[in-house]
């Protein structure tokens, strides 16, 4: 039974102390598709009721790619597992998903069609993995169509993009936007004035229903650069951004990120001296604005960024990989203020083997620590799955390599409410199959200097009923004695106890613990609190 107190940090002046963290691999789950081929996931998300869905390509019967659609509860069971096959019976491949508040998933990708070219495929599946509808566009100009990424506004309304081919050499940014029911919204093209290629990588929303897109456009002199677009939720043109870089040469983005005041930060990577390429990281206002370009660079060398976070203080956090030291890569993450100062860099260097070591993701918590995935090479070619956290400080708490067979790499990372993290991927042993591993985490109190409250108090379980996870939460007066021991106990409806979650000093202030009963039966259980003369019971219903 795997548990986490946390300490609410709600009021001002907070100062936190961290103790002792760690991680426990909870589960490892491989699917291997009918056709026992090169399977592999590439994205990966969290339903409302703490289920677990990936999605990827998998090798069919046929010796075609299919999309393949996993839903695992969180405790590693295997729910369901589905698959697509376009209308061409070719290679299709799922490229990313989205869930809604319903429990229904939507999955984007390129179906072959009947003439050998790719059209951009949308597939919604409900809660329990039946396919509720399919919606294929193919473009006007009757070639390849091909979605990069998928995103689900507020409203449940399913945001799509990627790129249609119009000729040979020009291609427009398509995006649209579809209800819960299937029915095209809009659609909107981007040309740039050259008519030459642009190719969308990242779509976001925020909470207004706005939409932004960013990824390359071949400029007239410059090569490739970042393009970022800004839609009302009616699909309106708001504003169009360019970045062409130093050198002008070539610029691929690699990440897109929105704040809560409707800031937008993209990163990616752009050409230096000698044929190098550096980070490059920019901040747009609301209006399109530039406010900075953060460059990180390591002379002569290969640094390509690959994930960007905001935290909702503005900070900015970038990973991806860097040749720092030697002619390998190593894990880079880089830390800048709301200004684009540089606040840290954290290196990850897999010594004594010193190979390739690559981030591809990355996540944070609520508490300012970072979360990157990734691989890292061992001695010979192979690699192992790699997960690291880092403090607001950029100090690393722990590390977790996965390696069981040839080679396993992870290409996305999510948290839970519990802040158990899950990775996604494949590993491979003469094919590749898909990959999913669970990580919890076991942190010490983290205390806050904060203003102390009046009154114990012992609050409601939320979510009750729950599945497997629930958070307690309660309030420690600064009424009493300066130190008392703070029990918090679960029975079951015996009266026998199944968990003492809490038996320590505690100075006064306010709590909350995530209590996860994966290894318990449904039924009611009692939750106790005592803090010196103070006792309250509450019960709670676990349905499975």
């Amino acid at each position: 039974m795997k548990t986490q107190l946390l300490l609410i940090a709600i009021l001002f002046f907070a100062k936190i102390f961290n103790a002792n963290a760690q991680s426990s691999q909870e589960w490892a789950r491989i699917y291997n598709g009918s056709g026992n081929g090169n399977d592999q996931a590439a994205a990966i998300v969290q339903d409302a009721s703490g289920n677990i869905i990936v999605t990827g390509r998998a090798v069919s019967t046929g010796n075609n790619n299919d999309f393949c659609t996993i839903k695992y509860s969180s405790a590693g069971i295997q729910q369901w597992a589905v698959t697509y096959n376009g209308p061409g019976n070719g290679y299709d491949e799922a490229v990313g998903l989205a869930t809604d508040n319903s429990g229904n998933i939507y999955v984007a990708g390129y179906t072959l069609n009947s003439i050998s070219n790719y059209d951009i495929a949308l597939v919604k599946y409900n809660s329990d993995g039946i396919q509720q509808w399919v919606k294929i566009l193919s473009g006007s100009g009757n070639l390849d169509d091909v979605p990069y990424a998928i995103n689900c506004d507020n409203s449940g309304n399913i945001l799509v993009t990627g790129n249609t081919q119009i000729t040979g050499l020009n291609s427009n940014y398509i995006t649209l936007k579809y209800n819960a029911a299937g029915d095209l919204l809009w659609e909107r093209q981007y040309n740039n004035p050259i008519d030459r290629s642009d190719i969308p990588h990242y779509i976001k929303t925020d909470q207004a229903g706005n939409v932004y897109v960013t990824g390359t456009s071949i400029a007239q002199n410059t090569g490739s650069d970042f393009l970022t677009i800004k839609y009302n939720s009616n699909g309106d043109s708001l504003w169009t951004a360019r970045y062409s870089g130093t050198t002008e040469i070539n610029e691929i983005p690699q990440g897109l990120a929105v704040d809560q005041s409707g800031n937008v930060y993209v990163t990616g990577f752009s050409r230096g001296a000698s044929n190098s390429t550096d980070f490059a990281t920019i901040k747009y206002n609301p209006d399109g604005i530039r406010q900075w370009v953060a460059i990180y660079d390591t002379t002569g060398q290969q640094d390509i960024p690959e994930d960007i976070e905001v935290d909702g203080d503005g900070n900015v956090y970038v990973t991806g990989r860097s040749r720092v030291s030697n002619s390998y890569n190593d894990i880079a993450t880089i830390k800048y203020n709301t200004n684009g100062v540089r606040q840290w860099i954290a290196i990850y260097d897999n010594k004594p083997e010193s190979r390739d070591d690559q981030g591809t993701d990355l996540i944070l918590d609520g508490q300012g620590n970072v979360y990157v995935t990734g691989y890292s090479q061992e001695s010979g070619t192979n690699n192992d799955v790699v997960t690291l956290k880092y403090n607001s400080s950029g100090e690393q708490q722990w590390l977790a390599r996965y390696d069981v067979t040839n080679s396993e790499e992870a290409y996305a990372i999510i948290l839970d409410n519990a802040n158990n993290v899950y990775v996604t991927g494949y590993q491979s042993s003469g094919g590749s199959d898909f990959l999913t591993i669970k990580y919890s985490q076991s942190v010490g109190i983290q205390q806050s200097s904060i203003e102390r409250p009046a009154d114990f108090r012992l609050n409601q379980n939320y979510p009750n009923p729950f599945n497997p996870v629930t958070n307690l939460g309660f309030v420690i007066s600064k009424n009493g004695p300066p130190h008392r021991i703070v029990s918090l106990k679960v029975y079951d409806i015996q009266g026998e106890e199944v968990a003492t979650l809490v038996n320590e000093d505690l100075p006064a202030g306010e709590y909350r613990y995530v209590f996860d009963g994966a290894n318990l039966s449904s039924g009611v259980y009692y939750y106790i609190l005592e803090a010196g003369k103070f006792s309250e019971t509450k019960s709670m219903l676990l349905l499975k």
